[in-house]
């Protein structure tokens, strides 16, 4: 998608591949949401304007929901795909930035800062939902999309006035605005190491990380909008904890998967190896292995659990083998040696 030849909505839905009358239709940002959290519903039959809205509480209970929104209509769902790849192609992330940046990870994100001394961790509040509309049109005109078209771009992914999470678009267009303050923190504090995966900014340095480098740093964040969540956000030293996007950083050779992580995978597999699944089940439940074929409320119960142990382990699992693959080769393995119940 080249902003310099996109002059009008024709040209527009040509790019994007949909007709210029779903396009319009799309544009004039009057989403009809299914509300599953408040429980309203607005949906039109058929309309591809129809969107669903999901709750979903945060790891921590205590920071609420997270609110996510899906497209219902496949026009819709394309169109989002189609637009986020023709603006991965006018975003060039920094360095600094591996969130949503195609070859790049957690793992790409904590290496910096590996053997680091001093490490600020610094969470942004409501990340995506901080973007509004506006800031979404000015910066599009920033990336030399004219305005028309940046109001086009912008009403197709922003609802109620803001970016939304389950939207295609929204991580790239978060990069796209945040641009400006990666390149900042990369050049106006030299001794300072600086990486960003989408809302979780890390610092580092060897150097002590001062009370003014961090107000100047919150300092910038809110000039351009955006308010940080100071229950994560804190100072961590050497010999302690210290980790960025979930990974320890004491290791001078690379990121890894925290201790307590592995540990507790090891223990599960290893009960699942002496035990058998439906047995190490039924200790974790407090019950007897006859009362699993004499009670089919705890049949029920054991077989549902079974599936969700699993899925679970080789989740982890999966996870862990894009960062530590010896690890997750050795206990996949190990879990597969043992068939299920």
């Amino acid at each position: 998608m080249n902003p310099q030849i996109i002059t009008d909505t024709k040209q527009l839905s040509n790019a994007l591949r949909i007709n210029e009358e779903s396009l319009n239709e799309l544009s004039q940002n009057e989403y009809l949401i299914d509300d599953t959290c408040a429980k309203t519903f607005n949906l039109h039959p058929d309309s591809i304007l129809n969107l669903k809205k999901f709750c979903i509480p945060k790891r921590n209970k205590k920071f609420g929901e997270r609110e996510v929104y899906e497209p219902i209509a496949e026009t819709l769902k394309n169109l989002l795909k189609v637009t986020n790849s023709g603006l991965n192609k006018v975003y060039v992330a920094p360095t600094s930035v591996h969130g949503f940046v195609k070859g790049k990870n957690i793992r790409t994100n904590a290496t910096p800062h590996l053997e680091k001394k001093y490490l600020l961790s610094i969470d942004i509040e409501n990340f995506f939902e901080s973007i509004n509309k506006e800031m979404v049109i000015n910066c599009f005109k920033e990336y030399e999309f004219i305005e028309s078209i940046a109001k086009v771009l912008a009403n197709i992914t922003t609802v109620d006035n803001k970016l939304i999470q389950g939207f295609h678009t929204s991580p790239t267009i978060a990069n796209m605005y945040f641009k400006k303050i990666d390149l900042i923190f990369e050049t106006v504090f030299p001794n300072l190491t600086y990486s960003r995966y989408a809302d979780d900014l890390s610092f580092s340095s060897n150097e002590e990380i001062t009370v003014t480098q961090v107000t100047d740093i919150i300092k910038i964040i809110n000039d351009f909008g955006f308010s940080i969540n100071h229950d994560k956000t804190k100072i961590m030293k050497r010999g302690r904890n210290q980790y960025v996007t979930g990974l320890t950083i004491f290791d001078g050779t690379l990121p890894r998967v925290p201790k307590r992580i592995k540990r507790k995978l090891r223990l599960q597999i290893f009960y699942i190896n002496k035990y058998g699944y439906r047995n190490h089940i039924l200790k974790k439940l407090g019950r007897k292995p006859h009362e699993y074929f004499k009670n089919s409320r705890v049949k029920e119960s054991v077989d549902s659990y079974e599936d969700y142990l699993h899925n679970n382990i080789v989740g982890w699992l999966m996870y862990i083998k894009s960062i530590e693959p010896q690890f997750a080769a050795l206990h996949l393995e190990l879990l597969n040696n043992r068939r299920r119940d």
